[in-house]
């Protein structure tokens, strides 16, 4: 199995030489399968690990220390950081909440924060029986324009919040105009919390001029 991770990072290196940052998820890997395994249970004794439980742990350090000798970081969701582990110099992309992110930050790691509740473009854009089919929930991009990425969070955290990112996944979207409508105009409200010095403003944003228009 490693061998064939390693080997698509490594096609995948190749093919994107500049990136600085490579996601490896980790996210909705449930663990009963493993811990009720005993082929799990070898594996983890033999990885050197506690228990099979641990055994994501044990991956997520193999990529983060595979990556970083390739002049890489790696990025993982939030549920890296669960049952007390600590996948230093790995970047988090908190999107349960704020409340991973926070952690995260207060750990000492650096967090993009993507909470489902204001950075999911994939949920319906308006509570309209007329809106293109979507995976579900609510997200008008008023709402997106209200998120405050920095909310709760520490001065004094000694981890970095490096900014904000949408999800825009696409498996309800059989064409690129139905992207184009779901990313607009939620994805340029982000954009706008994300660079603000200052509290985004709703009629600022709704009534500003396009460039050239």
């Amino acid at each position: 199995t490693m061998e064939m991770v390693e080997a698509v990072f490594t096609q995948l290196l190749d093919v994107f030489p500049s990136s600085c940052w490579v996601h490896i998820g980790g996210d909705e890997c449930p663990k009963t399968q493993w811990v009720n395994s005993p082929a799990a249970a070898e594996l983890a004794e033999a990885r050197g690990v506690d228990g099979p439980e641990h055994l994501q742990s044990w991956f997520t350090e193999h990529m983060r220390d595979w990556l970083a000798a390739r002049g890489r970081t790696a990025v993982a969701w939030d549920e890296v950081i669960e049952d007390g582990n600590d996948p230093e110099g790995t970047l988090i992309m908190s999107w349960r909440g704020y409340a991973p992110g926070i952690e995260a930050l207060e750990r000492g790691l650096d967090v993009v924060m993507a909470p489902g509740e204001f950075t999911y473009i994939d949920h319906y854009q308006a509570a309209d029986e007329t809106e293109p089919y979507a995976i579900g929930g609510h997200l008008p991009w008023e709402k997106v324009l209200s998120y405050d990425p920095a909310m709760g969070v520490p001065d004094d955290a000694p981890g970095g919040l490096l900014g904000v990112q949408a999800q825009l996944w696409t498996e309800y979207m059989p064409t690129a105009q139905h992207v184009e409508y779901m990313a607009f105009p939620r994805v340029a409200a982000l954009a706008e919390i994300g660079w603000a010095k200052e509290k985004a403003s709703e009629k600022n944003f709704f009534t500003r001029p396009v460039p050239g228009g």
